[in-house]
C-alpha cells in the first residue's frame, strides 16, 4: 500500500512538473542541459566565445542588437537555469536611458506591467545632474524592471557595466539550482 501511495505521489508530481512552463529565448526552451541550449543557440547564429563546466558565453543578435549571452547551468546536472543578455556598452547616459526605455517598452507590451520597478539614485547623485555615468560606476543609481511570470523572473536593467542587461531565471530550474547547490554544500561538509 505504501509503495502504491508513493507511486501515485511521484506520478502526480511528474504531471505537475510537466504542466509547468519554461522560458523560451529566441524560440529555444530553457529545459535541459546548458550544452544542448548552447548548440540550439549556435543553430540560431550565435557564436560560442567561452565554454566552461557550468556555462558559456556567446555572441549574437538579440532583439536586433549585438549582444553577449551568458548561459549558466546548475552545479550537478548542468541544467540551464539563468540566461543573462548584455547589450553593447554605452558611454553616454542618454544612450543607456533610451535603450532601457525601448527595451522595457517591448517587455511591458509582451508581459504586462512589471511587478516591481526601480528608478532611483543615491545621494550625492541625482538624475539630471550630468553625473549619471559616475553614479552608475559607483553603483549609486538603480534602473531595473522586474517581470515575475509563471515561467520565472525577467529583469531589465541598466547595469553598472554601462549596458542594458536582461536576465531570465527559469522558475523550475532555479529551484533545481538551489537544491543542487545545497546538495554540493552538504556533500562537502
Amino acid at each position: 500500500m505504501k509503495k502504491l501511495f508513493l507511486l501515485l505521489i511521484l506520478t502526480l508530481n511528474s504531471l505537475l512538473l510537466s504542466a509547468q512552463k519554461h522560458f523560451t529565448i529566441k524560440g529555444i526552451t530553457m529545459d535541459g542541459p546548458y550544452q544542448t541550449f548552447m548548440k540550439e543557440m549556435e543553430e540560431k547564429g550565435l557564436k560560442t566565445i567561452i565554454k566552461q563546466d557550468e556555462g558559456c558565453a556567446m555572441k549574437g543578435k538579440f532583439a536586433g542588437k549585438d549582444a553577449t549571452f551568458f548561459i549558466i547551468g546548475t552545479p550537478k546536472s548542468k541544467t540551464v537555469w539563468r540566461v543573462r543578455i548584455d547589450f553593447e556598452k554605452k558611454n553616454e547616459w542618454s544612450d543607456l536611458l533610451n535603450e532601457f526605455v525601448e527595451m522595457t517598452k517591448h517587455y511591458t507590451a509582451k508581459y504586462g506591467e512589471p511587478e516591481d520597478k526601480f528608478m532611483k539614485t543615491v545621494k550625492p547623485y541625482e538624475i539630471g545632474d550630468g553625473k549619471e555615468m559616475e553614479a552608475l560606476k559607483d553603483e549609486k543609481i538603480l534602473f531595473v524592471y522586474f517581470y515575475n511570470l509563471d515561467e520565472g523572473m525577467i529583469s531589465v536593467e541598466i547595469s553598472k557595466d554601462q549596458c542594458i542587461s536582461i536576465k531570465y531565471e527559469d522558475k523550475i530550474n532555479t529551484e533545481l539550482e538551489t537544491s543542487e547547490r545545497e546538495s554540493v554544500i552538504a556533500d562537502d561538509i
